[in-house]
């Protein structure tokens, strides 16, 4: 079942769905005359009234404004007919393209549904930090790669000097060599696994 409708919203809704009836006025008629049942808090379900109004109606000879024309009349409400007269008010090719109607309705009721969720998923993620701006996700990245090029080209200076030194005093050994390599290239990592600004903390 779909929320209620006020009669004025349940025109606009036959309006938006290409249905006869699509005024306040055709709409109160249709009430009046028992062709669609308000519910018990006075509103209209649009799923059952767009039923009522179809199984109820001769369409053929249905005016656009939800009016009969040409001799046509509205159904009594099931309580006073029977099922079978209820049925056959319309042709079957009427009653299939009512339902086609209503199943588009549906499905773009449907989809709507889900892409307000969608939005709502998306905004509770971002407000609790789940979701980061790619704006800012972009920027610190390209922070981290430029500490990352500075810090390279930097190397060859820091280790020359004290590689000349071991060569100087005839320490100059591939062990030696190597853990002063090491060493520096280890500095370069601690100092990128510093925090890049619009990086969330990794417990975060």
């Amino acid at each position: 079942m779909s929320g209620g409708l006020t009669q004025a919203a349940y025109a606009r809704h036959r309006q938006a769905l290409g249905l006869p009836g699509a005024s306040r006025q055709a709409v109160g008629k249709a009430v009046r005359t028992g062709r669609i049942e308000l519910g018990d808090d006075g509103l209209v379900d649009a799923d059952e009234a767009d039923r009522q109004w179809s199984e109820r109606t001769n369409a053929r000879l249905e005016g656009p404004d939800g009016d009969q024309v040409e001799g046509g009349t509205a159904a009594p409400p099931p309580s006073t007919t029977t099922a079978t007269t209820a049925t056959t008010a319309t042709t079957p090719e009427d009653r299939a393209e009512a339902a086609k109607r209503a199943e588009r309705y549906r499905t773009s009721r449907a989809e709507r549904e889900h892409w307000n969720a969608e939005r709502a998923r998306v905004a509770f993620q971002r407000s609790s930090g789940d979701l980061i701006d790619r704006t800012s996700v972009r920027a610190a990245w390209a922070e981290v790669l430029r500490r990352l090029r500075e810090s390279a080209l930097a190397l060859p200076i820091r280790a020359s000097v004290e590689l000349l030194a071991l060569v100087a005093r005839g320490e100059a050994t591939e062990h030696t060599i190597r853990m002063i390599l090491e060493r520096e290239v280890a500095e370069i990592l601690r100092s990128l696994s510093d925090k890049a600004p619009g990086l969330p903390d990794d417990d975060a």
